[in-house]
């Protein structure tokens, strides 16, 4: 997961769907040193992202900086990756005692992916 103007951040919370018929969750990595960042898979088909800083201007981190990688077994087939923002599932917060901040529209802060497999390369015979 690459992350866009991630400045004085000092709180993350994140929802991510997938079909579990399609991918199962193995285990992350925390690429950025997010402090006390914790990913974990509740129910098959949702990973949850969490951290935060006490730091008193938060965490910032360069355009297209990996803050966690995540896992998956591919099990075949297709699956969305859908970013679920039902208000407090999938929000950034500023530095200790900051607000939370705006993430409205939900498409223009958390792009939602796709999961299938790789079609063979084609090739002309002549």
């Amino acid at each position: 997961m690459n992350v866009t103007s991630f400045n004085t951040i000092g709180a993350v919370s994140l929802k991510l769907h997938y079909n579990p018929a399609v991918l199962d969750f193995l285990s992350e990595t925390n690429n950025s040193g997010f402090p006390e960042l914790y990913v974990y898979n509740p129910v098959a088909g949702t990973v949850n992202i969490g951290g935060f800083s006490t730091l008193d201007n938060g965490e910032t981190y360069m355009d297209n900086t990996t803050l966690v990688t995540l896992n998956f077994l591919y099990k075949g087939g297709s699956t969305d990756l859908a970013w679920i923002d039902n208000g407090s599932s999938c929000e950034y917060q500023g530095p200790l005692g900051e607000p939370t901040l705006n993430d409205s529209p939900q498409s223009t802060y958390y792009i939602d992916g796709l999961v299938s497999a790789a079609l063979p390369p084609t090739a002309s015979i002549t």
